[in-house]
């Protein structure tokens, strides 16, 4: 195709021009039918002049940054139009058939390049939860793949608590898309992305002492008999995750610092152990002090039901959470506000229910019932 036809195209050109060049493309190559281009241009046609009545000007004064800003107002005027739902569909991947044409010819050449770039990609995540969001998130940054980043992805996951997600759907969307980009093998694309996983310090139940079992199982069974004698529930999810706190402690103790083996659970839960852990949460395996506080105070929690250690004093496991900066969360609260309910507020609501009733003279029971409901 000569290049004098694709340099004199801007996004200031008319869509006429742009028609122009597609089919001067097209009669260059010689494997396309010529009755197929004359079909596809009409297509093409056909799809200009929607879009023109759709922004109400005349066809020849349709320009390229006007066919590609108009999304929202021809979708809402194809959707208006009596016309058949495959008519509907037609012109919807018309449109995009040209804007993709004019990011390969004219202006826009240059970023349909580097949108290519990352194409790869995204047919690998393409049915991955968030997959796509986190490279649409990476172009709109204008980053080629050699320079995205864990801070770039951290920075997304960021930007997501922001709009109200929770940690957990950021961490697991995150480790899904490394471990997409891992199995692709486009892992030596990504060289600044860490795509190897974390190796695992939690030990399998299978693996923990005899001793640590029934020490487990004899806090549990107390836990449980405490909860019916109070008349509430102690569910099987709270238990297991008492079982995975000490899987991850014991891990950390004998495949990472490797210590000698202990034989009590005093010695597991020394001071000296439980400081050292929490410092590997939030160093090395990037937890929050918030997670970080749950996890211990799990732990803490059981052991005022071990028989022989309920009398301890444990309250120096939350100074060494303490200790910890505090959560950058200032940008993330706001998102929750709404959430809450103040004490005072909540006390006032049966007040504001009998004033009502008062105000109403209301003696029907079924109808200050309803009152309460509502």
């Amino acid at each position: 195709m000569p290049d004098h036809i694709v340099q004199h195209l801007s996004e200031e050109s008319t869509v006429d021009e742009l028609l122009d060049a597609i089919e001067q493309k097209m009669k260059a190559d010689p494997l396309l039918n010529p009755h197929k281009r004359k079909e596809h241009l009409g297509h093409y046609s056909w799809t200009t002049n929607q879009i023109a009545d759709a922004l109400q000007i005349p066809r020849e004064a349709l320009t390229i940054r006007q066919l590609v800003d108009c999304e929202t107002q021809f979708k809402d005027y194809v959707d208006r139009r009596q016309i058949s739902q495959s008519a509907k569909v037609m012109l919807r991947s018309y449109r995009n058939n040209i804007i993709r044409e004019a990011k390969q010819l004219g202006p826009y050449a240059e970023q349909y390049a580097f949108e290519q770039e990352w194409q790869c990609l995204r047919e690998t995540v393409k049915g991955l939860p968030a997959g796509p969001a986190i490279v649409r998130d990476a172009i709109e940054r204008k980053l080629h793949m050699g320079e995205y980043s864990d801070a770039v992805l951290e920075d997304w996951g960021r930007k997501m608590l922001k709009k109200g997600r929770g940690y957990r759907y950021v961490i697991s969307r995150k480790s899904a898309f490394r471990g997409a980009v891992r199995r692709a093998g486009l892992a030596v694309r990504l060289p600044l992305l860490r795509t190897k996983p974390a190796p695992s310090f939690r030990v399998s139940a299978r693996r923990l002492p005899q001793w640590l079992r029934h020490d487990i199982a004899l806090m549990i069974g107390n836990m449980r008999v405490e909860a019916r004698f109070d008349l509430r529930r102690f569910p099987w999810s709270s238990a297991r995750g008492l079982v995975l706190r000490f899987q991850e402690l014991v891990g950390f103790h004998e495949n990472l610092v490797r210590l000698p083996r202990t034989s009590s659970l005093e010695q597991l839960v020394s001071e000296s152990n439980v400081r050292k852990f929490v410092l590997f949460l939030y160093e090395d395996r990037g937890w929050k002090r918030h997670s970080i506080r749950v996890c211990v105070n799990r732990i803490a929690n059981a052991l005022s039901y071990h028989p022989e250690l309920c009398t301890t004093d444990f309250s120096w496991i939350k100074l060494c959470v303490q200790e910890l900066p505090e959560d950058d969360d200032t940008d993330i609260a706001p998102t929750f506000d709404g959430r809450e309910v103040l004490l005072d507020d909540l006390a006032s609501i049966p007040a504001k229910i009998r004033a009502k009733q008062e105000a109403l003279a209301i003696t029907d029971p079924r109808v200050k019932a309803w009152l309460v409901v509502k």
